[in-house]
């Protein structure tokens, strides 16, 4: 079963974002060359949100030129400063052609029946712009570093979002700990305890 892991930290400005990507921290242990994608993600739920009951999240997501369908199962479990989540990912540009898929990769097949019983409706809309890189860090310990800046729309209202994602990809979880220690004490980052989609729902009950 797939599981994410990940950590999220608060960035104040862009001078603080584009800091990061030229500090030493980062450019000492590139893997990859920094690319910038333009992403806009949807997040789907049944009208009487039988997904959000179940601390589930069904994105679709366009990610540049491909279109990728997510399930995320539980919501972020947060152990420290740790997101710890399950996910199925497709290639798939709509909703009901991809659920079936996400089942063949493994993910619970209630997803099947909950489409199928009742119509989806989009929750909301997330545009951004991700700036992202793979580092390769001591014990072969691979890391994805991306930065997003964009906004937040929920039925009539929006937020701005601007955070730093720090995602294993190989290795020891604890690796991730002192990477995001580093950034905290060098830039006074913050810790963000929510996910984009967490941030939209508390946007739509908020009066």
């Amino acid at each position: 079963m797939p599981t994410e892991l990940e950590m999220k930290l608060r960035i104040p400005s862009v001078t603080v974002a584009d800091r990061i990507l030229s500090d030493k921290m980062v450019t000492d242990y590139l893997a990859s060359e920094i690319k910038t994608t333009p992403m806009v993600s949807r997040y789907y739920d049944t009208e009487t949100s039988a997904l959000l009951d179940l601390r589930w999240s069904l994105r679709l997501r366009q990610e540049g030129e491909k279109s990728v369908l997510s399930l995320k199962t539980s919501s972020a479990d947060v152990s420290g400063d740790l997101f710890v989540r399950k996910e199925w990912q497709v290639l798939s540009d709509t909703v009901e052609d991809g659920v079936p898929l996400l089942v063949e990769q493994g993910a619970p097949e209630k997803i099947l029946q909950l489409v199928q019983n009742s119509p989806l409706v989009e929750r909301c809309r997330i545009e951004f712009s991700r700036r992202s890189t793979t580092l390769k860090l001591p014990d072969g310990v691979l890391v994805e570093l991306a930065i997003d800046k964009g906004t937040i729309f929920a039925g009539e209202k929006s937020a701005p979002i601007h955070e730093l994602e720090l995602e294993l990809l190989f290795g020891d979880p604890d690796s991730l700990l002192p990477l995001s220690d580093l950034f905290k004490h060098q830039y006074g980052l913050e810790r963000d305890i929510l996910s984009k989609y967490e941030k939209a729902l508390r946007i739509i009950r908020s009066r």
